[in-house]
């Protein structure tokens, strides 16, 4: 989730940005892990964009929770996309007693 908006102005820290979305996720997530990020593309006009990101890891979170995650992120954040890559992994807590 960047910390710009979607007209390219850098409204938000990294801080600012966990303060509102962590709330967010919390409403609908059980677990996460987040952590700040360079993002890079180019737009369809060929400009090239450099966005301080944060990165968000849902657990036991199914995909209608993180599509109201990012409805409500799209939302309060004023962007016009969120990236969301989706992947089957395997997870355990490790409690050092296995």
């Amino acid at each position: 989730m960047g910390t710009d908006d979607q007209n390219g102005n850098a409204l938000y820290s990294s801080e600012e940005v966990k303060q509102i979305v962590n709330p967010i996720c919390d409403k609908y997530a059980p677990g996460y892990t987040s952590f700040e990020a360079q993002g890079h593309w180019t737009t369809p006009e060929g400009v090239v964009i450099d966005e301080n990101t944060l990165v968000y890891v849902f657990y036991r979170t199914d995909e209608e929770r993180v599509i109201a995650i990012l409805d409500d992120v799209l939302k309060e954040l004023n962007q016009s996309a969120i990236l969301v890559e989706k992947n089957d992994v395997s997870y355990t807590f490790y409690d050092g007693l296995q």
